[in-house]
């Protein structure tokens, strides 16, 4: 859920309760982050579980199944020591795939949901993890914190200054497409700053990247917008006053960090490795 689809806009002790879980919340993040392993990873791992168990809540499966969460969770800490990225996503790939495949087959929907549920959580988390301890792990994923936020903080002031045609009037009404090009603007800028700042790449080729990311976080978050409307939910839980639930707060970086993650994966060349 985004900023600019928030409806009605929190006004008074709602924006309060809003701005008051956000500021506890993060500096643990970005102090976990900027401490790395194992607080990052602990982090991480613990915001899996509680996705895991949203996510059961949300697409109305039985809670057990959040249990199967716990081997990927248990896995990434072992990422510094000897396991590689690409068996990890394996461990992922093959947790998926057997409840998706028996569920296809067999015609068990909430199977589906759980091989879902999995790739979902697990393939941007496990990622993350991995990439914080890259060279320069710790900008890249301050890099993407920055696009998704200000690609929320722009698609929420262009949308409701600009206004205009609905960008997925089904899946969001609030957004817009100003919204969407005001959230790339801004979230290009951002790139070229933290280029600028950290001297990290080039200025215009992290513009552009950032540019497009907002692309892919906009997706992101439509995506679990379907989901909690083919479900009837308004959010994922109630965890987070003001917010919602844990998914809610993390569904624009799902994809985002699924792209980068993979995108250095199989290129290496890129230098941050």
């Amino acid at each position: 859920m985004t900023l600019e689809e928030a409806q009605p806009a929190p006004q008074g002790g709602r924006l309060l309760v809003r701005v008051l879980s956000a500021l506890v919340l993060l500096p643990i993040v970005l102090g976990a982050l900027w401490a790395g392993y194992p607080y990052f990873t602990i982090l991480i791992a613990a915001c899996g579980v509680i996705m895991a168990i949203e996510w059961t809540g949300l697409v109305q499966i039985p809670g057990w199944t959040a249990a199967l969460h716990l081997v990927p969770a248990a896995m990434i800490f072992t990422l510094p020591y000897g396991l590689t990225i690409e068996s990890a996503l394996a461990v992922v790939a093959v947790l998926t795939g057997l409840p998706l495949a028996v569920g296809l087959i067999f015609g068990r929907r909430a199977l589906v949901w759980v091989g879902l549920g999995l790739v979902y959580v697990w393939l941007p988390l496990t990622l993350a993890a991995w990439m914080r301890d890259l060279e320069h792990g710790l900008v890249v994923i301050l890099w993407l914190l920055l696009v998704v936020w200000l690609t929320d903080i722009g698609g929420y002031f262009a949308g409701k200054g600009i206004g205009g045609p609905k960008l997925a009037p089904r899946l969001s009404p609030k957004k817009t497409w100003a919204g969407l090009f005001g959230g790339m603007a801004l979230a290009a800028l951002g790139g070229a700053v933290v280029s600028l700042a950290l001297d990290f790449g080039e200025a215009a080729m992290l513009a552009a990247l950032s540019g497009g990311l907002a692309i892919v976080e906009q997706t992101s978050d439509l995506l679990e917008s379907g989901i909690k409307r083919r479900f009837g939910a308004k959010d994922s839980s109630h965890l987070i006053p003001g917010h919602g639930g844990l998914l809610d707060r993390v569904d624009g970086i799902v994809l985002v960090a699924a792209s980068v993650g993979l995108a250095i994966l199989f290129n290496p060349q890129w230098g941050v490795a």
